[in-house]
């Protein structure tokens, strides 16, 4: 990912811009991973809710508020 291919792409068609624009090396590229598993341990602080202390490791999971009929004119805005 890139401001230019702010969708990003995948490491192929990035090589492949870089071979054909020198330039684009230069871009900014940032290293982006679609559907990661994510864990966690330790003291978890947001403001929504009081402070969660996470003994050993734990997946952290997605929230899927949003996809909820009820919910579909809501934006969460973190």
């Amino acid at each position: 990912m890139c401001d230019r291919y702010p969708r990003g792409v995948s490491e192929r068609r990035r090589k492949e811009i870089i071979a054909r624009r020198r330039e684009a090396k230069a871009w900014n590229w940032q290293l982006m991973v679609r559907g990661a598993t994510v864990y966690a341990r330790g003291a978890i602080r947001h403001p929504d809710h009081r402070t969660i202390r996470l003994h050993g490791w734990h997946e952290v999971l997605m929230n899927t508020e949003h996809q909820s009929r009820t919910m579909r004119h809501v934006a969460f805005l973190d």
